[in-house]
């Protein structure tokens, strides 16, 4: 920020060596000087500001703010709107009707927003309220106490919620989900995530629905499992055609194109170099045809992608199927949706 007054110029930024003379500054080694600047605008004003190495701190009765801070900090009490562009900066804010954030490698703290549009990457979030949530987050720490509605998507690290009122929905991969608290009012938890430890009690709900896709995947909750055919859009989704593997000891091994885990199916070696053999797996829920070759010669049989994808691993003695759907009550409360491989799920 930099005005003119009678010819002398102020410049607020990164702390400069300077000599003053007349109307004129020249930067020396000397004398290091930090100048503290207080402008005085009218209340409801809106202010746009571009710093850099600097420590902005406004008052309440601002209106909107436009504010981007480069290895700086930033401290405000209540704000009408507020648009900020943050990298290598901490930020403190008070109450906000209105945020549009992007915030990079810093801690960002807030009492209360009402309306958050936020994409953040290797920061700490940190809030004691808001009412609707909209993020891009990667690698944060993001924790909020109480939020009503809150959607988007977080890869890496950890969304913590203290108290969950109206709804979540998450896609990512790689970011724990802990929520202490789900009200008595929630309608809908939509999680889609992979490698990742996912935590909501549900022991005081009384009436919710779950519906459960994952594969390597360890549920715990208290209720009845009933296990449901997946769909053909989820058996396209989960289940990836399988490539041979020439193998001439007498055992046929199979790995899918998405990296899974290779599993082996025992192959007749009179049958691997030539004609049909078959390979069957356990009767589960949801099966695909696969074909494949081994040693020039072909294979037909029925795989289920619960075996393709490893849909159903043991863990101790809970173990989940790929798919399964539970009802406590009527079933006609909170509908919980969930997607989640290699995650360990806790309804408890």
């Amino acid at each position: 920020y930099s005005y003119s007054n009678g010819g002398k110029r102020v410049v607020v930024g990164n702390p400069m060596n300077i000599t003053q003379s007349g109307t004129s500054a020249t930067n020396i080694k000397s004398t290091t000087i930090k100048k503290m600047l207080t402008i005085y605008v009218p209340a409801g004003s809106k202010l746009d500001i571009e710093t850099k190495y600097s420590e902005v701190q406004l008052p309440a009765g601002i209106g909107d703010v436009f504010m981007d801070i480069t290895n700086g900090s930033f401290e405000a009490e209540s704000l009408n709107k507020l648009r900020l562009r943050s990298k290598y900066s901490n930020a403190n804010l008070r109450d906000i009707k209105e945020a549009e954030i992007e915030f990079a490698n810093g801690r960002f703290t807030a009492n209360n927003i009402d309306d958050l549009d936020i994409e953040s990457k290797y920061s700490t979030i940190e809030m004691a309220s808001a009412k609707k949530i909209k993020l891009v987050s990667t690698n944060d720490e993001f924790e909020v106490e109480d939020v009503t509605d809150i959607r988007g998507r977080k890869n890496y690290g950890n969304l913590r919620i203290t108290r969950l009122t109206g709804s979540i929905e998450m896609d990512g991969s790689n970011a724990d989900v802990k929520i202490r608290n789900v009200g008595a009012n929630v309608k809908l938890i939509k999680i889609n995530n992979r490698y990742a430890d996912i935590r909501i009690p549900l022991r005081d709900m009384k009436n919710y629905a779950i519906d459960f896709l994952g594969s390597y995947s360890t549920v715990y909750g208290d209720f009845e499992r009933k296990a449901v055919e997946p769909t053909e859009e989820e058996k396209k989704e989960y289940a990836s055609l399988v490539q041979s593997m020439i193998n001439t000891s007498g055992t046929a091994k199979i790995s899918s194109t998405n990296g899974m885990t290779a599993l082996n199916i025992p192959a007749e070696p009179s049958k691997a170099t030539a004609g049909t053999i078959e390979a069957r797996t356990a009767p589960m829920p949801g099966t695909v045809g696969t074909t494949g070759t081994i040693s020039g010669g072909t294979f037909s049989g029925t795989l289920s992608p619960t075996v393709v994808q490893g849909n159903r691993v043991f863990r101790g003695v809970n173990s989940t199927l790929s798919k399964f759907t539970a009802n406590i009550g009527s079933g006609s409360g909170l509908k919980v949706q969930m997607k989640c491989q290699n995650c360990t799920v806790d309804f408890k």
